[in-house]
């Protein structure tokens, strides 16, 4: 952990910020481009916390999300899918552990695959696969975040939905 724990809880909070923010947004590059950065503030929170597993993790989904913003190519998709898995088959010791797996290769099949209602439904659904591994795991702090993505993201789909409602 970082000599000073309160700049490591800083950080912590503006990723939770942002983090907030980028499930608000209606516009998907917009929402890609936030949640980006909401991977890298995450990313240095988690190093600052002494975690650098998390830490690689959070880099890895912050890269992928940024490739997403560029590309949709089946290939590349495949090939962050086969990564997470790759990494972390290995380190799994409990089956609940599957559910972050499961949970980033459901994000990472919307970032490429997916927009609008549809992109959100899946990240909900990876969002409850991480929200479940959190509350197993006993992370308070991982628990509420996803907890607040749920909320947001759920609002965020029923303002989509009632725009398409509107325009339609």
């Amino acid at each position: 952990m970082t000599s000073d724990p309160m700049i490591a809880q800083a950080v912590g909070l503006l990723a939770f910020g942002v983090g907030i923010t980028a499930f608000w947004q209606r516009d998907d590059q917009r929402f890609r481009m936030q949640l980006t950065a909401f991977s890298g503030i995450i990313c240095a929170h988690f190093f600052l916390m002494g975690a650098p597993a998390a830490g690689l993790s959070a880099a890895l989904s912050g890269v992928r999300t940024l490739v997403s913003t560029r590309t949709r190519n089946l290939a590349v998709m495949l090939g962050f899918m086969l990564v997470v898995w790759l990494v972390g088959l290995p380190k799994v010791s409990e089956p609940m552990q599957l559910l972050a797996l499961i949970g980033t290769t459901l994000g990472t099949f919307g970032l490429f695959r997916l927009q609008g209602v549809p992109l959100r439904l899946c990240m909900l659904i990876g969002t409850l696969c991480w929200l479940a591994h959190n509350i197993w795991l006993g992370s308070i702090g991982g628990s509420l975040i996803e907890v607040s993505f749920l909320v947001v993201n759920g609002i965020t789909m029923v303002r989509l939905l009632r725009g398409k409602a509107l325009a339609g």
